[in-house]
């Protein structure tokens, strides 16, 4: 899932966030300084843990490019794409269900309900998705 803190951790900085979940969650904490020093000798962990953190980097500077885009249509489908990036495919169809309502869609990307909802039925009509109440199928991957 998501990193909370690695900023904290590699930077040396205070975490002033709060975590939340929208479902289950297995959390780990790391004694910080316990961490730094093992990596200082241990080098293939230290290299697999900078694969880690880049590939981090990668998904939040895509998460950043696709909620900067301008098009709420591409803002919404780059959400739902990472969305379902965590979710386990489902059905011979390969279908992802995504327990997300169109209120948490519409405060992620920075539009109103309104204006997301009639995103998500252009989606609809298109085949790509089924709206439900509080949850939606995506039928097939996003382009």
């Amino acid at each position: 899932g998501e990193f909370v803190g690695l900023a904290s951790f590699l930077g040396r900085v205070p975490f002033a966030g709060e975590p939340l979940a929208a479902g289950d969650l297995e959390a780990i904490q790391l004694d910080a300084e316990a961490l730094r020093r093992h990596l200082e000798t241990d080098v293939e962990g230290a290299l697999a843990f900078a694969r880690i953190v880049s590939t981090f980097a990668c998904e939040l500077m895509e998460l950043f490019v696709t909620f900067t885009a301008g098009r709420l249509e591409a803002r919404i489908v780059g959400l739902l794409q990472r969305l379902a990036s965590h979710e386990p495919s489902t059905g011979d169809r390969q279908e992802v269900r995504l327990m997300v309502s169109q209120q948490d869609i519409a405060d992620a990307v920075g539009a109103s309900r309104q204006r997301v909802s009639v995103e998500l039925r252009k989606l609809e009509e298109d085949g790509c998705l089924q709206l439900g109440y509080r949850h939606i199928v995506l039928l097939r991957r996003l382009q």
